[in-house]
């Protein structure tokens, strides 16, 4: 993910931890917490926050580490209500987080300051249901979701209504 001013992020699961690319300070920094004493374990997704910070999924932690500017770790968010958060996008519009939990198969949605607003999908083949979503896209006001396990990619209004989707399950996956 980018800031649009030159900073690139990715997370590497190997390494437990979230690059910083600055290509305008050509400098590379490792950002290593999701909480003060809280390393990160499986940081998956990311998306940048708000207050130009960056939100990292974390799924074996289970929560959505805000991370400030400088790396420092700000806020947890969903503790005991993400399974397996992977994905991550933020409609900059209204400021709500989207979390793909492949944990409860379905799209959590948080205020900007955290709070749980909805939940939507679940469990299933069909047009709308998810079976281990995994990544997020938003854009044009449509959150874009990666069904990986059925094999395609839905679409869904902001409020969580199914507007279409391509591909599906076939011999092998992928």
């Amino acid at each position: 993910v980018s800031d649009g001013q030159g900073r690139v992020f990715v997370s590497d699961v190997s390494r437990q931890a979230v690059y910083l690319f600055d290509t305008r300070k050509a400098e590379l920094k490792v950002w290593q917490y999701a909480a003060k004493d809280i390393r990160f374990e499986l940081p998956i997704g990311m998306a940048m926050a708000e207050d130009g910070g960056l939100l990292v999924a974390d799924a074996s932690l289970r929560l959505i580490a805000h991370l400030a500017p400088n790396g420092e770790p700000l806020a947890q968010i969903g503790l005991g209500e993400l399974e397996h958060p992977t994905g991550l996008a933020r409609d900059p519009a209204s400021g709500r987080i989207f979390v793909a939990d492949r944990g409860s198969n379905s799209i959590k949605v948080f205020s900007s300051t955290g709070a749980l607003l909805s939940e939507f999908s679940g469990f299933g083949e069909t047009a709308g249901e998810l079976n281990g979503p995994t990544y997020l896209f938003w854009y044009d006001e449509k959150l874009y979701v990666t069904d990986t396990l059925n094999s395609r990619i839905q679409v869904f209004s902001a409020q969580g209504e199914y507007l279409w989707g391509v591909g599906l399950l076939g011999r092998y996956l992928g």
